[in-house]
């Protein structure tokens, strides 16, 4: 998990758990007009925060810095017309990130087709 990710579900624990302990709070130290009243605040806030959550999910780039590795292959070999495949075959016309390939094997191909790295069909 991204350092920046772990920060902040530690402090959305953080702050619901010392949010539940001031609604609690409230609960018994005010009159329940004024807990029942604080708590809708909260409430409504809460939802807010919900649907801004929510919304930046659906519209966040999710591929945004993505890196595909393919590191240390075996060799591949194919005759007569075969395919052989020691790396990682796939679509790549989604794919908008950084590829790196390093360190891959020998290829043969007698009649057919092979790959140690990154094949994109």
């Amino acid at each position: 998990m991204a350092t920046w990710k772990a920060w902040l579900l530690g402090a959305a624990a953080i702050t619901s758990g010392a949010l539940t302990v001031t609604l609690v709070l409230l609960a018994i130290l005010v009159d329940w007009e004024t807990a029942d009243r604080t708590a809708s605040v909260f409430g409504a806030v809460a939802s807010l925060l919900g649907m801004v959550i929510s919304l930046r999910a659906l519209l966040g780039d999710t591929q945004q810095g993505s890196v595909l590795r393919v590191k240390n292959t075996g060799k591949a070999t194919s005759k007569n017309s075969g395919k052989a495949n020691t790396g990682l075959t796939g679509p790549g016309a989604n794919f908008s990130g950084e590829v790196e390939v390093d360190s891959t094997g020998d290829s043969d191909a007698d009649g057919g087709s092979a790959n140690t790295g990154v094949w994109r069909t």
